[in-house]
């Protein structure tokens, strides 16, 4: 429950942080942030972002959003470069067009690259919707999404 709650002020805060001010300007690298859901494919269509929440711990929050409404949020404990899996505190979420939410119950985001201002990596998971409909993300990546602190 703790990282449920953890993963909805994540999204919400990432949902609300993508004003318009100067500091939000568009970055070259922005827009790479892409994964395959149950066959089909999914850009990102804004500003994917990475934020380390200060809470006990790193906690690193990747999201992106589409045009059509849809929306990705990852969410694990780490900054640093490796594999993290649900046993590491790894969350996906994804919201469909219609604003059905699907959170994970399985899967992984391993981080190839972490600096101070960029993070790459790859995600696969599982999710369920409070309906118990499942969905299966894979081929999830993201490159050079830039980090703010």
């Amino acid at each position: 429950m703790k990282l449920t709650s953890l993963l909805l002020i994540a999204v919400l805060w990432f949902a609300t942080s993508c004003g318009s001010d100067d500091d939000d300007a568009v970055p070259d690298g922005a827009f790479n942030f892409s994964a395959t859901i149950d066959g089909s494919g999914w850009e990102g269509a804004g500003n994917s972002r990475v934020d380390i929440l200060p809470v006990v711990g790193a906690q690193t929050s990747i999201g992106a959003g589409n045009a059509n409404g849809s929306a990705f949020a990852l969410l694990f404990s780490g900054d640093a470069t490796g594999t993290y899996t649900a046993a590491d505190g790894f969350s996906g979420i994804y919201t469909d067009p219609n604003q059905t939410v699907f959170q994970s119950t399985s899967g992984s985001v391993n981080i190839t690259k972490f600096t101070e201002s960029q993070i790459s990596g790859t995600f696969s998971f599982e999710a369920t919707d409070q309906s118990g409909n499942t969905i299966s993300v894979t081929n999830g990546s993201f490159t050079d999404v830039n980090v703010m602190r």
